[in-house]
């Protein structure tokens, strides 16, 4: 999934997505993104990673939710 472009979030309510399950799999993808962006440090995907992540946060943050320091969400 590394090579995966994110575009401008959808609003979940129109789409009849559950709030609750759109934010569980985008922190679960932020995740496994972190992992492998400690992992590949020196790999020519990281700043699309590192997009990637500021980009997730970000829809995090649309839907009410934010990460602390350690990365955990908090509502």
């Amino acid at each position: 999934p590394s090579s995966i472009l994110l575009y401008p979030m959808s609003d979940p309510d129109q789409l009849g997505i559950n709030r609750q399950q759109l934010k569980l799999n985008l922190y679960s993808y932020f995740n496994d993104l972190r992992h492998d962006f400690k992992l590949n440090v020196l790999d020519a995907r990281i700043s699309k990673n590192k997009q990637n992540i500021d980009t997730i946060s970000k829809y995090l943050l649309e839907l009410g939710t934010y990460l602390d320091g350690s990365y955990r969400m908090m509502e």
